[in-house]
C-alpha cells in the first residue's frame, strides 16, 4: 500500500513540474527581470537553464521559450490552448475593442474575418496582377511612394540620412503623454470612418460582414491597431534592413532573393520576444507542466541567432533549410501578424527598389562589416519593438544602377 502511495505521489510531482529557472523572492518574485537590463539577462537564462525556463514575477508564472521546436508545439499544436494576453497600458487605450489585445469570442472572430480577407483579397490579386495588393493597397500608390523615396535619397547625394526620424516617440513612459497621443489620432480616425462605409476597402469588407455586426468604435480601434503596429514594425525591419546591407551588400542587382530578405529579418527581430500569451487550459510542453494563466513568452530573437550561427557556419541553400530554421518574424500562433503576408510584399518591393539604385553605407561603421550572430550592441533595453542604436546611413547611387519605374 505504502509504495501505491509513493509511487502515486512521484507521479503528481512529475505531472506539475515546472520548467527550470532562477530562484525568485517571495511574493515579487523574479524582479531581475523588471530592471532595465532585463532583455539581456533573459537572453542569458538560455544559457543557464536551457530552452524553456520559468519563474515567477508578482505572482505570475512566466513561461520562456527559446527554440522553435518549442514554440511551434505551444503556438500550433496547442494552439486552443493558447490565447492573447491582455496588456494592461493596451487595455486603457483599446477600451475592450479591436484585434490586438483581447482573447474575447468577438475578438477572435474579427482576426479570422480579418485574415480571411486579406488571404482572399491577395489570392484574386495574384491570380490576375502576379504580386500586387489590389483592392487591400492599389499598386499605384506603392509605385508613387517609392519613387518619392528613391527621389528624396537621390537629392541626399551621398549624406548622411537618419532612417529613423521619430525614434524618441518610442522611448517614452508617460501614460499620460501616450493616451493623449492616442486620443489624438483615433479622433482622426474617428473624423474618417464614414469614409469607409462606401469604398472598396478591406475595412469596408469587414463592416459589410453581417456576422460580425461591427460598430463605429471597432472599427476605429481595427483602423488604429493596423496603422499602428504595421508603421511601427515595417519602418523598423526597414532600418535593420539598411544596417544588415551595409554589412552584407547583395550579390543580386536587380531584385532581392528571399533568402536575402529572410537573414535580413533574423537580424532585425524588430519584436524580438513577440507578443506575450496565456495558457487558456493546463498543458504539458516538452514533459513540463505549463499551469492555467501562465504567461507564455516566444523569444524570437534567441530563435533567430540559433539560426544565424548554423547558416553562417555551413551556407545552406534556400531548398536545403528546414522548417525550424525558417525566421519567424511576425511570431507563430493566436499572435502572429495579421498582416505578414501585406508587409512581406512591400518590404521585398521597397528593398529590391532600394538596392536596384544604391550601395548603402554606415558612418558609424567600417565599410562591409561582417554579420555575426548574437547582436549583442544593439539590444533593446525596454520596450516591445527592437531598435538599433545606429540609424545614419549613406546612399551612394551605384553607376549601373538598373532599376524598374515600376515594380
Amino acid at each position: 500500500m505504502l509504495s501505491i502511495i509513493i509511487i502515486y505521489l512521484l507521479y503528481i510531482k512529475s505531472s506539475t513540474k515546472l520548467p527550470p529557472g532562477p530562484i525568485s523572492w517571495p511574493l515579487i518574485g523574479y524582479i531581475s527581470c523588471l530592471g532595465t537590463d532585463a532583455f539581456r539577462k533573459i537572453q542569458q537564462l538560455n544559457k543557464i537553464y536551457g530552452d524553456i525556463v520559468s519563474f515567477q514575477v508578482l505572482g505570475k508564472t512566466i513561461i520562456i521559450l527559446y527554440n522553435y521546436d518549442l514554440i511551434n508545439e505551444a503556438a500550433n499544436e496547442n494552439r486552443s490552448k493558447v490565447g492573447r494576453y491582455t496588456m494592461t497600458v493596451n487595455d486603457l487605450l483599446a477600451e475592450n475593442s479591436g484585434i490586438s489585445n483581447y482573447d474575447t469570442p468577438k475578438a477572435l472572430e474579427m482576426r479570422r474575418a480579418l485574415l480571411r480577407l486579406i488571404h482572399n483579397n491577395i489570392k484574386t490579386a495574384e491570380e490576375h496582377e502576379g504580386t500586387k495588393l489590389h483592392p487591400i493597397i492599389l499598386q499605384n500608390i506603392i509605385n508613387a511612394q517609392i519613387n518619392e523615396l528613391i527621389r528624396q535619397l537621390r537629392i541626399r547625394q551621398g549624406k548622411p540620412v537618419n532612417i529613423l526620424h521619430s525614434q524618441f516617440a518610442r522611448k517614452l513612459f508617460d501614460i499620460e503623454e501616450i493616451l493623449q497621443k492616442h486620443k489624438t489620432v483615433r479622433q482622426l480616425i474617428d473624423s474618417n470612418v464614414g469614409d469607409i462605409y462606401n469604398s472598396d476597402s478591406l475595412l469596408c469588407q469587414l463592416i459589410n460582414d453581417s456576422k460580425l455586426n461591427l460598430n463605429k468604435n471597432d472599427i476605429s480601434r481595427l483602423s488604429f491597431e493596423l496603422m499602428a503596429a504595421g508603421t511601427d514594425t515595417t519602418s523598423l525591419t526597414l532600418t535593420w534592413a539598411c544596417d544588415y546591407l551595409t554589412r552584407a551588400p547583395p550579390k543580386e542587382s536587380f531584385k532581392l532573393s528571399s533568402d536575402v530578405i529572410d537573414m535580413i529579418h533574423r537580424w532585425a527581430s524588430v519584436v524580438p520576444l513577440s507578443l506575450p500569451h496565456i495558457a487558456r487550459e493546463s498543458f504539458k510542453l516538452k514533459n513540463y507542466y505549463i499551469p492555467k494563466s501562465s504567461i507564455l513568452i516566444y523569444n524570437l530573437y534567441a530563435v533567430h541567432n540559433s539560426q544565424l550561427k548554423k547558416l553562417i557556419n555551413t551556407e545552406q541553400k534556400s531548398d536545403e533549410i528546414q522548417e525550424s530554421d525558417k525566421p519567424i518574424p511576425f511570431s507563430l500562433g493566436s499572435r502572429s501578424c495579421p498582416g505578414a503576408r501585406i508587409a512581406t510584399i512591400l518590404i521585398e518591393q521597397i528593398l529590391t527598389a532600394i538596392n536596384q539604385e544604391f550601395l548603402i553605407q554606415n558612418i558609424t561603421q567600417s565599410p562591409f562589416q561582417t554579420i555575426r550572430p548574437g547582436n549583442q550592441e544593439s539590444l533593446t533595453p525596454f520596450g516591445i519593438t527592437r531598435t538599433p542604436h545606429k540609424s545614419m546611413y549613406i546612399f551612394v547611387t551605384k553607376l549601373n544602377g538598373s532599376r524598374r519605374t515600376s515594380i
